[in-house]
């Protein structure tokens, strides 16, 4: 099983089943929401929509379709308002997460640092995300970390040299398929479970 973003209830509600189980579990990790505030940029925004410029309030989707550095200044932006020190933390701390990683089924990936909407970063903005998630999660575990999760699923071709040059030898999407042998082991598809099962 992988788990993607490393929320809260994958720590209070699946480590018991993990543990009396003994499920295999990968849990892909976004380590800069993890150690900062924990908050899905995602969920703030559509939270926080009557605050964000007329462009995106009238339309949320194209808030995914808008360079990163782009993205990002308006998210920091959010992030400095009264309104976004009321919404509830989302991810695990780095303190949970080290639990997590003490579970012996329990195997860790990265995510990126921000999840971020890859084929919206430039490609310093991309090389920094695959490799700093990367280097923080081992730091945090004290393990290698080899697989990757690209967020929302939304694979980048430019991605794959970056990840293979990093030391990755998994990266997974969420195309709807089974994966294939042979198959490129840096765009494994998944099914997706949604988060409202």
């Amino acid at each position: 099983i992988t788990i993607d973003d490393a929320l809260i209830p994958v720590w209070r509600d699946l480590v018991p089943i993990i543990r009396k189980r003994r499920v295999p579990v990968l849990l892909f990790v976004p380590c800069g929401l993890v150690e900062t505030d924990g908050i899905m940029w995602p969920r703030a925004v559509r939270a926080l929509r009557k605050d964000l410029p007329p462009t995106f309030s009238h339309d949320l989707t194209r808030f995914w379709n808008i360079p990163e550095c782009q993205r990002r200044s308006v998210v920091e932006s959010l992030s400095r308002s009264e309104s976004w020190k009321k919404i509830r933390r989302d991810c695990v701390t780095t303190e949970q997460l080290q639990e997590l990683a003490r579970i012996p089924e329990v195997s860790l990936g990265a995510h990126t640092v921000n999840h971020v909407v890859c084929p919206q970063c430039s490609d310093e903005e991309l090389v920094f995300e695959l490799a700093q998630s990367r280097q923080t999660v081992q730091q945090w575990v004290g393990a290698e970390v080899k697989a990757f999760a690209y967020p929302y699923g939304s694979e980048d071709p430019r991605a794959h040299s970056i990840l293979r040059g990093l030391g990755y030898t998994l990266a997974v999407n969420t195309r709807p398929q089974f994966a294939a042998v042979p198959s490129d082991p840096l765009s494994v598809p998944r099914l997706s479970v949604g988060d409202n099962v």
